[in-house]
């Protein structure tokens, strides 16, 4: 059975708009030509694909299993029409990438900024946004890479990871900030009882982390922390500006704040936890080839990577180097990092 590749857009289009007027202006068809193409499609099937009435167009049952592989082989028509235009060189200076939150800024603009500084003739189109927004663009081939946490993606077969360094996140408050000035160790839920910026989407399994983490060794009658996160954006310049302005505290890469911490605006909380790694990594569609840019850009993100990863772990031994001091009336010793050098 053989169908034309037109004719199954045509009704995965009716199928999304549900009716046809709107099908065939999306299209650019007329009507009556949208009509006869569904028409031919559901005499070639032997099967009715829609049901027509005065008010919208609905699927039959025989029509849902048709379009779930009308999607298929639409999807294979894309792939190989990009292969193809991938070995004549016609999309090697274009490239679609899928930025995380917490990997955008002084990562993969340092990447961006060092391929377009030798290859000024590139396009490249940005998109911003947590995993959860991102890995459907992934499968819907409207991005050819992305770079995300890759904690919870990496058992999916359909997803090729190329691997960076874990990093660790940090627990940022103000210069002054309370929890600097509490006597014993901070918890984690002494840090929930503050205003929690971070991104908005969590792999399931780090947020039962943070909830386990918040009550550990409590009172159960006591009142519980607040909702988590508390407040929520996918923007570090944000989440950084609120955290300095107010009492809350956000979750941040150290790389964004060592100017902070050498200016002593901000302060890390002497509570690093294993949960609050992470595991990022370069994903794309196992079977979708890169372009030549593509390529580029995965080598200079793992170049960029590396000193990244180098940075942060001498910064890291300077902030957790503590000096102890006790104060004149013999009080009790204090805390506090060093990052300044």
């Amino acid at each position: 059975m053989e169908f034309e590749i037109r004719l199954l857009k045509c009704a995965l289009t009716l199928a999304e708009q549900r009716n046809f007027a709107r099908a065939a202006s999306v299209l650019h068809l007329s009507q009556p030509s949208l009509s006869r193409s569904i028409q031919n499609l559901e005499h070639f099937a032997g099967v009715q694909i829609f049901e027509r009435n005065s008010r919208r167009v609905e699927i039959t049952d025989a029509g849902q299993i048709f379009l779930k592989y009308a999607q298929q082989v639409m999807a294979h028509s894309a792939d190989l029409s990009r292969e193809m235009e991938l070995l004549k060189g016609l999309a090697k200076g274009e490239l679609q990438v899928g930025v995380g939150t917490y990997v955008g800024v002084q990562f993969v603009d340092a990447a961006i900024a060092r391929i377009v500084r030798h290859h000024p003739e590139v396009r490249l189109r940005i998109v911003n946004d947590n995993f959860g927004g991102l890995l459907p663009l992934l499968r819907s081939r409207e991005l050819d890479l992305a770079v995300v946490a890759g904690n919870g993606i990496a058992a999916d077969d359909q997803f090729h990871l190329t691997a960076l360094t874990r990093r660790q996140g940090y627990l940022a408050v103000r210069a002054g900030h309370p929890l600097l000035k509490q006597r014993g160790a901070v918890s984690m839920r002494d840090v929930l009882r503050y205003p929690f910026v971070s991104t908005s989407r969590f792999p399931p399994g780090l947020l039962r982390q943070f909830v386990n983490e918040s009550v550990r060794g409590e009172d159960p009658s006591q009142p519980g922390p607040r909702t988590f996160p508390s407040i929520a954006c996918e923007s570090l310049a944000m989440m950084k500006n609120i955290a300095q302005e107010s009492d809350a505290v956000a979750m941040l890469p150290l790389n964004v704040l060592l100017p902070d911490l050498g200016s002593k605006s901000m302060a890390v909380l002497q509570l690093v936890l294993p949960m609050l790694e992470a595991d990022f990594s370069i994903v794309r569609l196992v079977r979708r080839s890169l372009s030549p840019l593509g390529e580029l850009f995965v080598r200079t993100m793992l170049e960029v990577d590396a000193e990244v990863a180098a940075l942060e772990e001498n910064a890291a031994k300077k902030l957790f180097l503590t000096r102890r001091r006790v104060s004149a009336k013999g009080a009790r010793p204090s805390q506090e990092s060093d990052i300044s050098g």
